[in-house]
């Protein structure tokens, strides 16, 4: 008996299909009705054709071989998706993948994989990999504020968005997005603290709000927390206080040559990646001139089209732009 056989026999409780669950449902009731529900959900499935094709696309994103999805019925699709996409969030399979990959390269310190109860343990030992394996093609990309050898407490200010990436791994940091920048480039216009324990693999960042004054911690799910809850320890806190007095931007500090790329790259992801209207800095109305643009708003929100091609969209709720051709788009500009 192979492994996987071994797993089903001792877990029967994950071998049932759903019309196992569909009698328990119905229970006491003749096989005829059974059947008749059988028969409604099979509707309701080719109801969900749009919706499956997305599941499709999102188990791909997941890492599994197109080829293999394609061979899922929908009824297959419905369970996959669902099961796997509710019972473990995406940043955590992507996680466990990379664990997958460290532990078979002996980059993971914890040898004895049956010790580990959580996917909060695969994270910190997929973070203390990857902290003792950072290479130094990034050190010229971050500011380093505190770096103690004792406690093990390294804090940093990317610079750039690779940076961000590199330093925030392992997290869900809406600032580490692979293929969408637009939030680093929005928060690193003020104070972007990443704080990292190179001993315990911990990760929190802080976020403060020059203009509005304001400071937030995030823990590495990207749930906001109250410092106080944080693991960090009086000269952190101290050190974060004191950035925050200086109150200078990650993009004030950042050298020339780096400001440089980084707007470029802004600008041109902005298109592909757009943000909430709110988010762009923007007082009145938006006017968009170009061709294939597509505007889509939510609220109390107007669009009027002029005989120039130039869409001017007046706000009250929020709203998302997007942007069907980015090259064909010549400007955008604030009135």
């Amino acid at each position: 008996m192979s492994r996987i056989q071994e797993l089903k026999k001792h877990n029967p409780q994950w071998s049932k299909n759903l019309i196992d669950y569909i009698e328990i449902i119905l229970k006491g009731t003749k096989t005829k009705y059974t059947e008749l529900f059988v028969n409604l959900l099979k509707q309701n499935i080719n109801s969900l054709q749009y919706n499956i094709k997305e599941w499709r696309d999102e188990l791909i994103e997941f890492g599994i071989d197109k080829s293999i999805i394609d061979g899922f019925n929908d009824l297959e699709i419905i369970y996959f998706s669902r099961c796997i996409q509710n019972l473990i969030p995406r940043h955590e399979f992507i996680t466990f993948k990379t664990f997958v990959d460290y532990n078979e390269k002996n980059l993971i310190d914890n040898k004895d994989i049956t010790t580990i109860k959580s996917f909060s343990e695969v994270n910190d030992l997929v973070s203390l990999a990857e902290i003792k394996n950072w290479s130094k093609e990034l050190e010229t990309q971050v500011i380093v504020e505190l770096d103690n050898p004792e406690t093990g407490w390294l804090l940093i200010r990317p610079l750039t968005y690779e940076a961000s990436k590199k330093y925030g791994s392992s997290t869900k940091w809406c600032t580490t997005e692979r293929n969408n920048p637009n939030y680093f480039h929005r928060y690193y216009k003020n104070v972007l603290v990443y704080c990292i324990n190179r001993k315990t693999g911990y990760k929190v960042a802080m976020h403060h709000a020059v203009n509005d004054n304001e400071t937030s911690f995030w823990n590495s799910t990207d749930q906001r927390i109250d410092s106080l809850l944080t693991d960090l320890d009086m000269e952190c806190k101290n050190k974060l206080v004191e950035l925050i007095k200086e109150g200078k931007s990650n993009y004030d500090l950042t050298p020339e040559e780096y400001r440089k790329l980084e707007d470029d790259y802004e600008l041109k992801n902005s298109y592909l990646n757009p943000l909430p209207i709110d988010m762009y800095p923007i007082e009145n109305d938006l006017v968009v001139r170009g061709e294939g643009i597509s505007l889509t708003t939510t609220g109390d929100n107007v669009i009027s089209i002029n005989g120039n091609g130039a869409a001017t969209l007046t706000y009250n709720g929020a709203a998302t732009l997007t942007y069907n051709y980015p090259d064909w788009i010549t400007d955008i500009s604030a009135e």
